[in-house]
């Protein structure tokens, strides 16, 4: 792993006159600062860049791994000439050792101490509940450790404690599903790596990390099947419900590449892990593609009900048509102001006329006319 895969600060390759001005260009403090602490010319240089560089990048570096245009800079800012020579001589000098207490009072920043190193280790493992990749570990250490204001560690020493930190979060969650199945537990996975009396000599765990059958209509009888041969192995599942899913996924994944002689190599505690892991897996997956399929099809049967629906309106669009005429007639008849049996007979006609329809060019037929031309 190298400093470019995470946060920790380091030199650009290249620097823009902007970039110079506004981080390497020392204040009117800090140059009031500066001549009160030294007033030797290579010496001051040595002591700027030195402040100025902390100020960057959070850790003290030698001259001799600041940038060329950096040096200039600042030595151009404060008039001074550029003396490779003398900041070496500097570099190996009591008078820097000094000069490094004295920045980082200026700065208010403290050494990486004792307290430092524990409040990175607690932060580690924190971090490492949620997190899997070294990366992202380091780059939750350099966060804390520049919001306490410690100067920062060597890479290396972020990247070796951050590994160690992810490896006892990980064994504490190893031991805790461990003692979680017991005894009983502990015996029934380590069944899965046995090849038994299997003529396939294979063992179960290879069944179990096989990939599913196709999501199809024709596939989804095996699909079933794997899902409860899956379901039968996932009674142990609950243990996982309280852990970060990043770890889950990173053991499943982990697990997947794994073979039934490689699994059983494994410390107990880590093989349970994992053995839950891509049970867990495997039967999301199983279960997603019954549910893909199942919803597939419930679209084609919607899809289906929908058309014949929509055929049947359209075939019944004639009677439903007839019907409201003949309501209109009739509200038309009841509303009028002839006598009560003058409106009787007119219901009676209404009611007993032949049915007339309207066929799909537009014209009217009634039903004798229908079943004349349909014989």
């Amino acid at each position: 792993m190298q400093p470019s895969d995470t946060a920790y600060p380091r030199f650009k390759t290249r620097l823009t006159s902007t970039e110079l001005e506004r981080f390497y260009t020392p204040t009117d403090d800090e140059l009031t600062f500066c001549a009160n602490v030294t007033r030797l010319p290579t010496t001051q240089l040595g002591f700027v860049v030195l402040l100025k560089t902390l100020q960057r990048l959070g850790y003290f570096v030698q001259s001799s791994e600041v940038p060329e245009t950096i040096i200039e800079h600042i030595a151009t800012v404060i008039n001074r000439r550029v003396d490779r020579e003398g900041l070496h001589s500097y570099d190996q000098s009591k008078v820097r050792y000094n000069h490094l207490a004295s920045v980082r009072r200026f700065l208010d920043v403290k050494p990486f101490s004792v307290q430092g190193k524990t409040l990175l280790r607690v932060t580690f493992s924190e971090a490492a509940f949620t997190k899997e990749d070294v990366a992202d570990i380091v780059n939750v250490g350099i966060e804390i450790l520049v919001r306490h204001r410690y100067e920062l560690p060597a890479f290396d020493t972020l990247v070796r404690e951050a590994r160690a930190g992810r490896a006892a979060t990980n064994q504490a969650l190893y031991e805790q599903i461990h003692n979680a199945l017991g005894k009983t537990g502990a015996v029934f996975f380590d069944a899965l790596f046995i090849v038994g009396d299997d003529s396939r000599r294979v063992s179960p765990w290879h069944d179990i990390k096989q990939d599913p059958a196709k999501p199809t209509v024709h596939g989804m009888r095996d699909l079933l099947v794997r899902f409860d041969q899956l379901t039968a192995l996932s009674g142990y599942n609950a243990v996982l419900k309280t852990l970060p899913i990043v770890k889950v996924s990173q053991w499943a994944l982990e697990g997947n590449a794994l073979d039934a002689a490689s699994m059983a190599d494994l410390a107990p505690s880590k093989r349970y892990a994992v053995t839950l892991a891509v049970i867990r897996q495997r039967l999301a997956i199983v279960t997603d593609d019954l549910c893909d399929v199942f919803c597939k099809q419930m679209s084609r049967v919607s899809r289906i009900a929908g058309e014949k629906l929509q055929k049947y309106l359209m075939d019944s669009q004639g009677k439903t048509d007839e019907i409201l005429r003949r309501y209109a007639l009739l509200d038309t008849v009841l509303s009028s102001t002839e006598s009560d049996e003058t409106q009787l007979q007119e219901v009676r006609q209404t009611i007993s006329d032949r049915p007339i329809y309207v066929n799909s060019h537009g014209c009217t037929l009634n039903m004798v006319a229908r079943t004349n031309a349909a014989s």
